[in-house]
């Protein structure tokens, strides 16, 4: 059983893409835009992905800021509490 507990990146609350490692609600977060997964374990993939971050025109920016903010703000605290509270829920039902 996969229980998903998600909370936005603050990059992405703030319209920053965000480039991340596969860890947390990342994959589920950046797979909708405003950002790029990296591999863990690879500086060299991270770089790559900042060097494509800051070789964005101006245009391109913009677009992925905003897709980056609408991804983050689709998320709210309230949803969140809901989440985990349905996860300690079936935790403890599977428990019984």
């Amino acid at each position: 059983m996969k229980i998903t507990f998600i909370l936005p990146p603050a990059g992405l609350t703030g319209g920053i893409r965000v480039n991340a490692t596969p860890a947390g609600a990342a994959p589920e977060l950046i797979a909708q835009g405003g950002g790029i997964l990296v591999e863990g374990d690879n500086p060299l993939a991270m770089a790559e992905a900042i060097l494509q971050t800051a070789q964005l025109s101006p245009l391109q920016w913009q677009e992925l800021s905003h897709l980056a903010y609408q991804t983050a703000t689709a998320y709210r605290w309230e949803d969140a509490t809901l989440l985990f509270e349905s996860a300690l829920e079936t935790a403890i039902a599977t428990q019984s």
